[in-house]
């Protein structure tokens, strides 16, 4: 919570949320083109909740990329969870989100039509407290740069390689990747 208090002074969240698309080979029996996404090309979609590091804290996914992201999110359990009122975080905390979540639930989203200078201004704070979730996709596929094309693998399992890239990418987030600096190519043989 403080390193998005600190961020912009956004109080009270706990993390950032939104989704991202990994290219994937469609299937040979998807009939539908269930894999293809809004933007024409065939993945699989993650919704996915970021601390203020840039860490990956809640994961769910894999759902073909024509799944929107309402549904993405009424289908993951901490959607089910907010949705029915079940609390998963400490009191008065919230996630933030942009404008595709429901004001309704505990997720701070922009204003839709902001009519004044406050309304703008919280936008902008909004926006640029958000970015982490992009900048952690971002960072993500910067990484492991395989999660930039289609694997020659079934959606099944780029799903499990994209989680396990997760992985190491909080892993290399805590270590602040010191322990890279330690490989050259002389090492390895």
């Amino acid at each position: 919570m403080e390193s998005f208090r600190q961020r912009h002074g956004l109080r009270n969240i706990i993390g950032a949320i939104d989704g991202t698309h990994i290219p994937v080979i469609p299937p040979a029996n998807d009939e539908w083109n269930s894999y293809v996404n809004r933007k024409g090309w065939h993945s699989i979609v993650f919704q996915c909740i970021v601390d203020g590091h840039g860490n990956f804290c809640n994961v769910y996914g894999g759902l073909p990329g024509s799944v929107h992201d309402s549904r993405v999110f009424r289908k993951s359990k901490i959607g089910q969870d907010l949705i029915n009122g079940v609390a998963r975080f400490p009191p008065n905390c919230l996630l933030i989100g942009d404008s595709g979540y429901s004001s309704r639930l505990p997720i701070l989203v922009p204003e839709r039509n902001p009519q004044n200078e406050e309304g703008a201004h919280f936008n902008n704070i909004h926006s640029s407290t958000r970015i982490v979730v992009e900048q952690a996709f971002g960072r993500l596929k910067n990484r492991f740069r395989c999660l930039l094309r289609p694997q020659a693998i079934v959606p099944l399992h780029t799903a499990k390689v994209t989680i396990a890239c997760m992985i190491l990418h909080n892993m290399l987030n805590s270590d602040q990747g010191t322990f890279l600096a330690h490989w050259n190519q002389r090492d390895i043989q």
